[in-house]
């Protein structure tokens, strides 16, 4: 299993062991869609026409399909039903990831499966 990083910062991308677990399905997920490593970003900054910022946590961005560009946002964690729905005017895909998805024995960090 890749190894989960985990910080307890402020302002750090994976909070919890368990947010960190979500951002790992969403990038399988995405690869499973056909986006290579190069086209998934992690804690994308998106700036929409109207001056709104938005950090999100995966966004896929192809070049490879019918539109010139097709993007897809992963939110991971808590995400407010209002920015998934703007986020739908400027995706193509809005993926929400809740908490409790998981099962917790998929979540453990690297230390944890040796003990």
């Amino acid at each position: 299993m890749e190894e989960i990083k985990v910080y307890n910062k402020p302002n750090c991308p994976y909070p919890s062991i368990e947010h960190a677990g979500l951002v790992k399905v969403g990038k399988k997920i995405l690869k499973e869609m056909g986006f290579s490593k190069e086209q998934i970003k992690v804690e994308y900054s998106f700036k929409t026409p109207k001056s709104k910022r938005y950090l999100i946590d995966l966004v896929g961005i192809s070049k490879h399909w019918e539109k010139p560009k097709f993007w897809i946002a992963i939110e991971c964690g808590n995400c407010s039903k209002k920015k998934r729905e703007d986020l739908k005017n400027y995706f193509d895909f809005v993926i929400h990831l809740s908490y409790g998805l998981l099962p917790v024995s998929i979540i453990k960090t690297k230390e944890q499966e040796n003990e």
